[in-house]
């Protein structure tokens, strides 16, 4: 008798904030309104939150970097990124967080909106 055991891949997220009173609001909102946030039923959890600091074009590179690294180790399986608007347009964001991924994952892949999914070989 042969016995197979299969053990389940430990998958994980990330979700990037400009800082940890974003990371402390957001935990906040869910907690409150008692709401787990899923992405295909995977949770993200405390320790999947990664801070920038700012949010400006070397602190976005520094840390997609660092998850570039990261996510050869681990098996994360999609990242999210909640930057506040400030005094731009939702398009400089978006132009500024394509320009980051172009220049750490060397793709061509780009966001074309907010709430917009991307695949990144």
């Amino acid at each position: 008798m042969v016995l197979n055991i299969i053990k389940e891949l430990e998958v994980s997220n990330r979700l990037i904030v400009e800082s940890k009173n974003d990371q402390y609001f957001f935990q906040a909102i869910i907690k409150y309104l008692n709401f787990e946030i899923e992405v295909d039923y995977i949770n993200i959890s405390e320790e999947d939150y990664r801070c920038l600091d700012g949010s400006d074009h070397q602190k976005i590179k520094n840390l997609l970097n660092d998850l570039k690294a990261e996510i050869q180790k681990n098996d994360i399986q999609k990242v999210g990124i909640i930057l506040d608007i400030d005094n731009n347009s939702v398009t400089d964001k978006i132009l500024l967080i394509n320009e980051c991924i172009k220049n750490v994952f060397l793709t061509d892949v780009q966001l074309s909106g907010i709430k917009d999914f991307i695949s990144i070989p």
